[in-house]
């Protein structure tokens, strides 16, 4: 039986003090981590039983819809080709932020 995180929102994500990755809900593999200098969005998933990791953005530029949506993208995304592209993760962030350079 697969284990389901507990949706965190805003609030509960910014209590978090003590350093480490925590699963934050809404979508499988979204996840938080938390460090002495900043937090950031994670998204985890595996190509081949090998573990890959892809950091979102900071919790500071980022929302927490957005980090959803990202995450939801990416994972239909993985289930429908199997893989997941720079090419697709950068188009991602230019919808986000249309004036950041790439």
């Amino acid at each position: 039986m697969p284990k389901y995180a507990q949706n965190l929102t805003l609030r509960d994500i910014k209590l978090l003090t003590k350093p480490g990755l925590y699963s934050i809900g809404y979508v499988p593999g979204l996840c938080v981590r938390v460090t002495t200098a900043k937090t950031s969005y994670y998204f985890r998933y595996q190509i081949q039983r090998i573990p890959r990791v892809i950091v979102i953005g900071d919790i500071k530029f980022i929302t927490l819809n957005q980090a959803k949506a990202i995450a939801h993208d990416y994972l239909q995304e993985r289930r429908k080709s199997g893989k997941i592209y720079d090419d697709y993760l950068n188009s991602i962030y230019r919808q986000v932020y249309p004036d950041f350079p790439f």
